[in-house]
């Protein structure tokens, strides 16, 4: 296993944040499903997407760093 820490490149943003909208996306469902059957228990875990693109527009204009953790090369968090 290899595991590091980079800065973020263009590519990594890209690829970080498809697996954020994917997380939300799962999220949402998990949401709707569970309004329409009136269900009220706990729907999981809620990611992070809610602050991403606050993060990437920091990064972005050089007002903040962003590392990323490499585990075996694909972005694990950022």
């Amino acid at each position: 296993m290899t595991v590091e820490i980079v800065s973020a490149t263009e590519a990594l943003v890209a690829e970080i944040e498809a697996w954020l909208d994917e997380e939300e996306a799962a999220y949402d469902k998990r949401y709707a499903q569970s309004e329409a059957s009136g269900f009220d228990g706990d729907l999981g875990i809620r990611g992070f997407r809610c602050n991403w693109n606050s993060t990437k527009s920091r990064w972005r204009n050089c007002l903040a760093n962003l590392d990323v953790l490499l585990k075996d090369d694909p972005p694990v968090s950022a």
